[in-house]
């Protein structure tokens, strides 16, 4: 095993960093986890980290949790994020190495807890890095208006999205950042493909899945998967290169 890794090792990640893997054990009392279903990730934002809890069956978009509150294991050791899920149950997450993530799952505080350490979980995995490199089949880098509808259609917004998955949004003149004048950043992030679904990261993970796609120029349609519920209960955003 490496090192110890601390708190500026895993902060100096770059925002989109993903480890993910299918768990083993149990969500919930006596059910295992399915062989081949969704797999659990934690994702690094630019306030910290996200887990992505999978719910329910197929196309039930995952939970999200943030996991913040970066410390050390009992004081030594490893850096670690936890947190508790809207149902109170336990995630815990440990650094093994930059490519290699410890993950435990307990059904609830009682089930963690023990007198001296952690009562050993019901789920558990090695989260592994996952390639950073979005795979341009849903959008492309290049400059991208975009359009978000929900009720009263939002103010539309100005994409780049720039080689190597990093992205900007920015506010003022319409065109590219390298020949506009007076455009402020006023978001930045990661972009990705994750499991054919189009990933934006910044402060939180904005997930969309792919409902139509154009031609020759045309305008791309994403929908937003909300936290919980159906993808249809989210809006919609359309993406027109600029």
């Amino acid at each position: 095993m490496a090192a110890d890794i601390n708190k500026a090792d895993i902060l100096a990640l770059p925002v989109g960093t993903l480890y993910s893997a299918q768990p083993t054990g149990r969500f919930e009392e006596g059910k295992d986890i399915e062989a081949g279903g969704s797999p659990v990730a934690l994702i690094r934002t630019e306030s910290g980290f996200t887990y992505l809890h999978p719910q329910g069956g197929s196309g039930t978009a995952p939970q999200r949790v943030p996991c913040n509150d970066i410390a050390k294991s009992g004081g030594v050791g490893s850096a670690i994020v936890g947190n508790s899920l809207p149902n109170g149950t336990q995630v815990r997450f440990e650094w093994l190495s930059l490519d290699e993530v410890q993950y435990e799952y307990w059904f609830s505080l009682s089930h963690k807890a023990g007198t001296t350490r952690n009562k050993p979980p019901q789920a558990w995995a090695t989260l592994a890095k996952q390639d950073p490199i979005p795979t341009g089949q849903i959008l492309t880098a290049g400059s991208y208006n975009v359009r978000f509808e929900k009720g009263n259609h939002w103010s539309e917004g100005h994409f780049t999205l720039l080689e190597g998955g990093r992205f900007e949004e920015t506010r003022g003149a319409q065109g590219t950042l390298s020949d506009t004048v007076g455009e402020s950043v006023a978001r930045a992030g990661s972009w990705k493909e994750v499991d054919g679904d189009f990933w934006l990261i910044d402060q939180e993970v904005h997930r969309y899945k792919l409902i139509s796609q154009g031609v020759a120029g045309q305008s791309v349609e994403l929908r937003f998967v909300p936290d919980n519920g159906p993808a249809d209960e989210g809006y919609k955003a359309i993406w027109t290169p600029a």
